[in-house]
C-alpha cells in the first residue's frame, strides 16, 4: 500500500498513512474488517460485540472508552468541536455530525464507514485534528471545506500548515450512481472527469478525486496530501463495503488523536 502500512493489533489491525505516523504528536489508523472488528452499533452481531471492538480500539490507542468520541453520523456536513469539561474531567458528547474537531489531549476522535471516505487532518502549528466522514451527500455539503473552516475558526488553523489524509473508500470504477447525486456533486464545482457515464445511462462516481479537489482548493498543499490506494468494494477482503455487501454491511473506523 504505498504511502500507507497496516499494523497488526492482536488479531486485528489498522491501516496508517505514512505521512501521519512520521509526526510523533499524534496517533491515528483505520481499522480493517480482520478479526471481524466490525464497529457499527447498528450491524454487529449484538451491541455488546460493538462495544467491546471499539474498547479494543481505543485501548490500541491507550485512551479510556470514554474519552472515545464518535458522533451520531447522518450523511450531513455539521461540524462538532470536542471540548474538555472546566476541571478536565470530561469530554463533551457532539450529537449529530459528521466531521469532529479538537485540541484535546487524549481524547480519541472516531467515525465509522464502509465506502463513505473518511479524512483525517493535522494542524502542526496550532497542535489541533480533525476528522471528516465524506460520503457523496456530505462532500455535496463540503465536509472537508467546513472542517477546515472549524478549524480555523477555533484554533486558528492555516490549511497550508495541515497534514490531511484520505483513507479507503469506493474507488470511481465501483461506485455507480444516479442523475441526482451528479447535479448534486456539479452544483459544488465537482471536476467534470470525475463522473463518468457508466454502461447502464448512469454515472460512475469518483469520489476521491472531488474531495481531494476541495482539501487543495481549500489551501492544503499537494504534497501534504496523502490517499489510500485501496477501494473498499475491489478490496472487499480487508475493508467492510455498504456497495458490495448491502445494507447490513459491517463498519471499520478512522481515528486520530492527540498526545
Amino acid at each position: 500500500m504505498n504511502g500507507w502500512t497496516e499494523v497488526e493489533s492482536a488479531g486485528w489491525s489498522l491501516v496508517c498513512c505514512d505521512a501521519l505516523s512520521e509526526i510523533g504528536a499524534i496517533r491515528h489508523g483505520v481499522t480493517t474488517r480482520r478479526g471481524n472488528l466490525n464497529l457499527s452499533l447498528r450491524t454487529a452481531q449484538n451491541v455488546d460485540t460493538a462495544i467491546r471492538n471499539r474498547s479494543l480500539v481505543a485501548a490500541h490507542f491507550d485512551a479510556a472508552i470514554d474519552s472515545l468520541v464518535i458522533p451520531n453520523q447522518v450523511h450531513g456536513n455539521r461540524v462538532a468541536v470536542v471540548k474538555s469539561s472546566a476541571n478536565g474531567s470530561a469530554i463533551s458528547l457532539p450529537g449529530e455530525a459528521d466531521a469532529l474537531v479538537t485540541q484535546v489531549p487524549g481524547a480519541l476522535l472516531g467515525i465509522t464507514v464502509a465506502d463513505c471516505l473518511p479524512v483525517l487532518l493535522y494542524d502542526s502549528e496550532n497542535h489541533a485534528v480533525g476528522l471528516a466522514h465524506s460520503g457523496w451527500r456530505g462532500t455535496a455539503g463540503r465536509i472537508v471545506p467546513n472542517t477546515l473552516n472549524a478549524m480555523q475558526n477555533e484554533f486558528g488553523t492555516d490549511p497550508r500548515h495541515v497534514v490531511a489524509a484520505v483513507g479507503p473508500g469506493i474507488c470511481g470504477r465501483c461506485y455507480e450512481v444516479g442523475d441526482e447525486v451528479r447535479e448534486a456533486l456539479l452544483a459544488v464545482n465537482a471536476p467534470r472527469d470525475s463522473l463518468r457515464p457508466s454502461q447502464n445511462g448512469r454515472w460512475m462516481l469518483d469520489l476521491t478525486t472531488i474531495v481531494e479537489c476541495q482539501a487543495r482548493e481549500s489551501g492544503i498543499r499537494e504534497s501534504a496530501l496523502s490517499v489510500a490506494p485501496c477501494c473498499t468494494a475491489c478490496h472487499n477482503h480487508l475493508f467492510y463495503s455498504h456497495r458490495k455487501e448491502g445494507a447490513m454491511a459491517g463498519r471499520f473506523g478512522a481515528f486520530i488523536r492527540l498526545d
